[in-house]
């Protein structure tokens, strides 16, 4: 009942929102790497899928980029240690600017 509850007051917001004239907005996507290379010049591309189904795109990492180690931010340079370790990119979707990557933690079995 509870859920129903929340799930109503969720979509009642979500129909003042889009009334007052605003809507969502994404402002990022997402794609899972599974084996990132990284090299230390900032303008390079890496090619990435966001779905099994979908198309391949280019994405370019530039000097604003940011680069994360699970939580901590590190440098681009630290990040060319990290080859063939799996991440995500978030891109601006409309420039295909990569505007930060994280890498994901190494799991016990993994090392």
């Amino acid at each position: 009942m509870i859920r129903i509850f929340f799930l109503a007051l969720a979509l009642a917001a979500a129909g003042t929102a889009s009334a007052n004239g605003k809507v969502f907005e994404i402002v990022e996507h997402a794609a899972e790497v599974m084996e990132l290379e990284l090299t230390a010049d900032t303008r390079q591309l890496i090619y990435a899928r966001r779905c099994d189904e979908c198309p391949t795109v280019a994405l370019s990492l530039d000097p604003q980029t940011r680069v994360f180690d699970g939580r901590r931010l590190i440098s681009l340079g630290m990040a060319t240690a990290f080859q063939k370790r799996g991440g995500t990119i978030f891109f601006d979707p409309a420039t295909r600017k990569i505007t930060r990557i994280v890498y994901w933690p190494v799991s016990r079995s993994d090392s």
